[in-house]
């Protein structure tokens, strides 16, 4: 570790090549392709048309973003097509009556037989949003099928066939070029946005540091630990309140919260200034190289979900009916009706308990505020790997490579936002921070034996903990907190400490520890847990007797191959080849080397793989930790090992270069780091899958209107589709109707598959699968919609399986709204 002088000098360094970073990162982020879901219109579920020497078909579209430069479409070669060599010509223009086109893209037949979606590819065009476009496409010889809704889907464009104007729409998803232009929109919008560092700060970092101040242990803790660790206790201790006011009966509301923040700041004010911590957040160059890290990060993050006007998936609506609960109720609420009827409400509520703090600080809109939330609590995730690193490995450098590596070159935790992962990531924000109060009670239990031996007595030990009781309750308010924001991830940590306290064994034993010594360890760890037991005391009861005893007795396994639902996709995407071999690597050097770390990491990875594949063998649990939750939490040690060797190569470099080529050694390492992480930042930005994009901008008025204009209590159809674990799910933005309408759906948010009345999941499921079947069958709709005593239709502007044409052409439903591709139909009783 470098001394005061060195640091400077290094910092002082790092200033000549900042200049040089913005040039950089508009050169490296030039022709990025980014996918604009308002720009598609994805149903490719009929032949809408056919090209070939006698028919041509043309397609207009709007594209809302400035440099257009794509389209997918879904095509193929047509099984009856004699010709299967021929060539379609696809020619673009701002409309039909334009007499040259503005490019021209031959695709071969073979090009279409092995892609489904077809993406062709234009040079970047120079118009404003908003412009107008028209596809045509046409062939010489041979026939091509075009794929998309038979019915008037898309508001903004029309197909036609020869020039004439058809009752349908291509399935088309547009893409533009994201370069320095994209990059000046979102500055300007950060800029605007910026107030939300306030909220965000209060949130998450106010709590935390204040009681690792007042506990005194962050004195031994740099800016970038401190950062995670506040992050981690402030995570951890808000759902851990809201449990104590929920079970007293306090409510919580925008007022009160407000208020106690205040008190909070001014108190963490007054504690900063007395204290002098100022002294201890002095920012070394391994902090401005973390700062750096997080920032880039973040504008990763935030340049990702630009075109998202409500976060992504399944999972992400679900968070958002819990909040709107907790909002509501100024607390944890008893049950989650009228949106979902289940027999428990205890799905674990961390995030959301922080996330409702937010939104009272804010003022944000729910789906605004979860998204801003979970973009920067992913970004965090760097200081977290930092200091997680850098206990395991005691090499800071190692930290800032590990944490370059989490933020800019691993596909996770990026691609949590693909998901609105927002529960795990909260959890893994809170991991390092549990394992390292219990590390940091290790060492303080060593530091005061008289290394090892003579010294642990009952007597002593307990004296011990009385006198420092502070590290105890951090532990027991980050493992509590844990458990509160998610059980899985309480089970790594449980996983990680065994492991570590495992492989510590031997190196311990060697220092003079006895076996007597790791015992008392061993009941510093249950101390810390009867601790957290008692803190979430009010929570356990109803969560072990109506959620996790009934789910864990029911999920069991049998036939069921090892590693199931394993997808090497989300480990090697991005970058993330590049990162496993630097694991691997490390991982090698370090065994080669005795690092004991190594060993921890491979036991806990082992560990957390027996636990995801209890199904194999046909044990319980099965679902509770799965191979895809293990698979995306890989990132932490893959990053570990990679900095780590990252952490050798470059102290070895610094052995090797002569000392006076330091500093031109040190601006080196520092350029090529800034280099490999712009790169990463441009893999990473279209990273996310469109797919999962539900939400459109139309929507959000549409449900307004729906909040408004709809009868309290009525239960709305919406789209349905196949999700997963045998269970439904909303295809459009009328699966937000519970979170920002107050309405119940069917299908209901997934959560509903937590019932323990399998008769009431499989109505939902039959019901949802009739929907699929029929949605384009206004009288069979109708029938199974009264039978189901369900009044409203919802279609989003994404839409899905119901046919908005089949209700407005039929008697047995009447239209209330139609605006820019949503839809809202009444069922007529007696048409």
């Amino acid at each position: 570790m470098e001394n005061s002088d060195q640091s400077s000098s290094k910092l002082r360094s790092i200033y000549l090549y900042i200049p040089l970073v913005f040039s950089l990162f508009s050169l490296l982020t030039a022709c990025v392709t980014l996918k604009d879901p308002e720009g598609s219109q994805l149903h490719q579920t009929a032949v809408i048309g056919k090209v070939d020497a006698q028919s041509s078909f043309g397609q207009s579209f709007v594209s809302r973003r400035g440099q257009f430069n794509g389209i997918d479409l879904w095509l193929s070669v047509d099984p009856e097509s004699q010709e299967r060599t021929g060539t379609l010509f696809i020619e673009l223009y701002h409309n039909p009556e334009q007499a040259n086109p503005l490019a021209v893209v031959p695709l071969s037949f073979s090009d279409i037989a092995q892609s489904r979606p077809v993406t062709i590819s234009f040079p970047p065009q120079a118009s404003s949003p908003g412009q107008d476009y028209y596809l045509s496409m046409n062939t010489g010889g041979g026939s091509v099928q075009v794929f998309g809704r038979a019915e008037d889907a898309y508001p903004n464009g029309t197909a036609n066939i020869n020039g004439k104007q058809i009752a349908a729409d291509a399935a088309f998803r547009l893409s533009y070029d994201y370069g320095l232009q994209g990059m000046i929109t979102d500055l300007q919008k950060f800029l605007f946005d910026v107030w939300l560092i306030f909220p965000l700060g209060l949130a998450l970092i106010v709590p935390g540091w204040l009681l690792l101040n007042l506990s005194g242990v962050g004195k031994g803790f740099d800016l970038g630990a401190q950062i995670a660790i506040s992050v981690g206790i402030s995570l951890a201790i808000v759902p851990i309140l809201m449990t104590w006011t929920s079970l007293l009966g306090l409510t919580w509301s925008s007022v009160s919260v407000l208020f106690t923040a205040g008190l909070v700041s001014a108190f963490a004010l007054w504690r900063f200034w007395s204290t002098k911590a100022w002294r201890v957040l002095k920012i070394d160059w391994y902090g401005f190289a973390l700062l750096g890290i997080f920032i880039l990060s973040l504008a990763v993050r935030l340049a990702m979900v630009r075109d998202l006007f409500a976060p992504a998936w399944v999972d992400s609506v679900h968070h958002g009916v819990i909040t709107r609960l907790i909002t509501e109720a100024g607390g944890f609420p008893d049950n989650y009706s009228p949106y979902l009827s289940i027999d428990s409400a205890n799905y674990h509520p961390g995030f959301h308990s922080v996330l409702a703090t937010f939104l009272w600080l804010s003022g944000l809109e729910l789906q605004t505020g979860m998204l801003a939330l979970g973009q920067v609590l992913n970004a965090l995730t760097i200081f977290g790997t930092y200091l997680f690193t850098v206990t395991i490995t005691r090499d800071r450098t190692a930290g800032v490579f590990a944490a370059l590596i989490t933020g800019l070159i691993t596909p996770m935790p990026a691609y949590y936002s693909s998901w609105g992962r927002y529960t795990q990531l909260a959890g893994l924000l809170i991991l390092p921070v549990a394992f390292v109060i219990i590390k940091q009670g290790y060492a303080l239990l060593n530091n005061s034996s008289s290394n090892y031996g003579n010294l642990y007595t009952p007597r002593h030990f307990f004296g011990l903990i009385a006198s420092k009781w502070t590290l105890l309750l951090l532990a027991g308010i980050t493992i509590g907190g844990l458990f509160l924001t998610h059980y899985r991830v309480a089970a790594f940590l449980i996983c990680l400490i065994f492991a570590d306290f495992i492989s510590q064994i031997w190196p311990k034993l060697k220092k003079g520890a006895t076996w007597r010594d790791l015992l008392w360890e061993i009941v510093l760890i249950l101390v810390a847990g009867v601790i957290a037991i008692l803190l979430i005391a009010p929570w356990l009861p109803p969560t072990f007797t109506t959620l996790l005893i009934p789910k864990f007795q029911a999920w069991r396994g049998g036939n069921v191959r090892l590693f199931d639902g394993f997808a090497w996709v989300f480990l090697n995407s991005a970058l993330g080849q590049y990162a496993l071999v630097l694991s691997a690597l490390g991982l090698i050097w370090g065994i080669i080397k005795r690092r004991w770390f190594t060993l921890t990491l491979v036991l806990w990875v082992v560990m957390l793989f027996i636990l995801a594949n209890l199904a194999h063998w046909g044990l319980p649990g099965s679902v509770l930790i799965n191979n895809l939750s293990v698979e995306i939490t890989l990132f932490i040690p893959i990053s570990v090992l990679g900095g780590y060797l990252f952490s050798e190569l470059f102290k070895k470099g610094r052995r090797v270069i002569p000392l006076s080529w330091h500093k031109w050694y040190y601006l080196g390492v520092g350029f090529t780091s800034i280099v490999i992480g712009l790169i990463g930042a441009r893999q990473l930005l279209p990273i996310l899958n469109p797919i999962t994009f539900l939400f459109r901008e139309a929507d959000r008025p549409a449900l307004n209107w729906l909040e408004e204009n709809i009868p309290e209590g009525e239960t709305v159809l919406i789209n349905p589709f196949a999700w997963g674990y045998g269970l439904y799910a909303g295809q459009d933005g009328g699966y937000w109707a519970s979170t920002l309408a107050g309405h119940r759906t069917i299908p209901p948010p997934v959560l509903y598959g937590l019932s323990n009345t399998p008769e009431d999941i499989q109505q939902i499921n039959k019901l949802s699968q009739q929907v699929i079947e029929n949605g384009d069958n206004a009288e069979t709709l109708h029938e199974l919609m009264i039978e189901a005593g369900i009044q409203y239709v919802f279609t989003g502007a994404r839409g899905g399986a119901i046919s908005p044409r089949a209700l407005l052409d039929s008697q047995l439903f009447e239209l209330l709204y139609d605006k820019d591709g949503t839809w809202t139909f009444r069922v007529n009783q007696n048409p």
